[in-house]
């Protein structure tokens, strides 16, 4: 092997890397959020969480780059879960087999539709006159009180509830709108 394919090998392997830590990162929450409805105890679910991301890195080279990996980590989940479960039978079980699966099942179409909800959001957000997408982000900011943004706009602060009210109002209706376009599955 040349020093140049060593490089590219180790820029390949390193853009593999970058790639799984990024989708990783991006959905560990709801793996995690995913393995506390199957796993009670929280011991045993961060164990398994533990479980569940060396076997994601074990297995990047078989996720279809382009599809979705949460759901694709939430199936490795499950089995891992099952496998805790294996080995922990002498622990009482809160639920059946079939009922883990539903409650899988369950979770994963939550996330599907939290997922599409919060894309929703972003479209909608964009969609917002700047000014109100900037007084309704600065809203959420440490420093973004009503209070606050009342004295730094210089305005007063009912007028800062009313803009508030009316761009969520906007928004709400705008992700009702949106969802409602989307083709059912």
């Amino acid at each position: 092997m040349t020093h140049s394919s060593n490089n590219s090998s180790l820029s390949d392997d390193r853009d593999k890397a970058g790639e799984f830590v990024w989708e990783h990162t991006m959905h560990s929450r709801y793996i995690y959020a995913y393995l506390r409805t199957l796993v009670p105890n929280s011991e045993d679910a961060d164990d398994v969480f533990q479980e569940v991301g060396i076997t994601l890195w074990e297995k990047f080279d078989e996720f279809k780059r382009g599809t979705n990996f949460r759901a694709w980590a939430c199936q490795i989940a499950y089995f891992k879960v099952l496998e805790h479960r294996r080995k922990t039978n002498h622990l009482p079980v809160l639920l059946s087999p079939v009922a883990c699966q539903r409650l899988a099942e369950t979770m994963n179409q939550r996330i599907g539709k939290t997922e599409k909800e919060f894309q929703a959001l972003q479209g909608c957000l964009e969609k917002l006159r700047e000014k109100d997408r900037e007084l309704i982000t600065s809203r959420y900011q440490p420093e973004g009180s009503p209070k606050q943004l009342a004295s730094t706009k210089n305005v007063p602060v009912k007028r800062i509830y009313k803009s508030l009210s009316r761009i969520r109002n906007a928004l709400h209706e705008c992700i009702k709108r949106t969802l409602a376009e989307e083709p059912s599955v």
